[in-house]
């Protein structure tokens, strides 16, 4: 049953020791285990608490490696949105992994802007005992199975219409500004990004063509799955940072076009997963590669 089993997420090592003195306390010391009600509420808190507390500060954005579809994992203070799940090898290695290691136990809010192909990465996720309370699809007909498991698990339905903004946390907002193909605008923060999936030059020409468009497509990071870029579509975006996720590099057209306009280029297939992190008391923001951090704070 959903909720029956909580994560409690990645523990530290003090954690790890000071619950194992807990237990041996009680069991060797008879005058301690008099008080095992209270040794057992402290050894909860030194489980859960910390996390917790990490966990209601930290405003997160974690594109995951995936080769055909881009995945997005948002943490903003408690409340968590993802965007695309993967397929099923994605779901079970890296993203089921991912959550129970950040302790989390709900995803508030999803995102599906993949073809049909996915969903069964969406149906495995809400298989496993991490529910999905809204779920927003950009299209209204679902797979049968995928629609039978969001009923059974009691999500919310409510499909991504175009030109609306859908507010999936508290610091963050996603907008459908174009169908066929498909282009999103995500704000985190005071961050712009575009989203834009399995676009060719010739779609990105048409794009320029639509003037009200054009306003729209300026962002300070560029997140696409790869495809060459056309020259005037950059300029219109003018992004200082861009993310391909896919699995073959992009072309060294593309590439020398990133470096001329002077654009931070990562790539998930070669980087791994990308974070972007604000600092709420600086106010600064960051996007690293977490081949980069080898460190235990990283959280993959």
């Amino acid at each position: 049953m959903p909720g029956a089993i909580t994560s409690a997420g990645a523990i530290g090592l003090w954690q790890l020791l000071a619950g194992y003195g807990i237990i041996f306390l009680v069991w060797l010391q008879p005058q301690v285990r008099k008080f095992w009600l209270a040794a057992s509420l402290v050894f909860v808190m030194i489980l859960f608490v910390p996390g917790a507390v990490t966990r209601s500060t930290l405003f997160q954005v974690l594109v995951i490696s995936s080769d055909r579809t881009p995945v997005m994992l948002i943490q903003d203070r408690g409340q968590v949105a993802l965007i695309n799940s993967g397929d099923n090898e994605v779901v079970n290695f890296t993203l089921i992994p991912l959550l129970q290691k950040s302790g989390i136990n709900q995803i508030d809010s999803a995102i599906a802007t993949g073809s049909e192909r996915d969903s069964e990465g969406w149906t495995s996720i809400v298989g496993k005992p991490i529910p999905i309370k809204n779920f927003a699809p950009l299209v209204e007909n679902l797979t049968q199975s995928l629609s039978q498991s969001l009923a059974k698990s009691g999500a919310s339905i409510d499909a991504l219409k175009l030109n609306q903004t859908k507010v999936i946390t508290s610091q963050t907002q996603i907008e459908l500004i174009h169908q066929n193909p498909n282009l999103l605008r995500l704000q985190t923060a005071d961050t712009s990004w575009l989203i834009l999936t399995d676009t060719s030059p010739t779609q990105q020409q048409q794009l320029l063509t639509n003037s009200v468009l054009i306003p729209k497509l300026k962002a300070k990071i560029l997140w696409w799955t790869g495809e060459d870029l056309t020259p005037q579509l950059l300029e219109a975006i003018q992004p200082t940072s861009a993310i391909a996720s896919n699995r073959e590099s992009i072309s060294d057209a593309t590439f020398k076009q990133l470096q001329s306009a002077k654009v931070d280029f990562y790539q998930t297939s070669r980087d791994g997963a990308i974070s972007w992190t604000n600092n709420q008391s600086s106010n600064q923001t960051q996007l690293q590669a977490l081949k980069e951090r080898q460190d235990i704070e990283s959280p993959i």
